[in-house]
């Protein structure tokens, strides 16, 4: 829940920020921006869990 509550802040600030000098497409721009950086640093760091899962699996067999 930290972890939630530092983002939101730290979303908050950033959106309104971009608001006052993008306006709206400025916020949906950054939003858009956050969410592929997201979807990208969750797929190069997939195979880590995977990997630490099948190892996992191997020990227990």
């Amino acid at each position: 829940m930290l972890f939630y509550s530092i983002g939101s802040a730290i979303g908050a600030i950033a959106s309104t920020a971009v608001y006052d000098s993008a306006g709206w497409n400025g916020v949906c721009i950054l939003g858009t921006a956050i969410s592929i950086v997201t979807v990208i640093f969750w797929a190069a760091t997939a195979h880590i869990g995977r990997a630490q899962l099948q190892a996992t699996l191997r020990q227990a067999n």
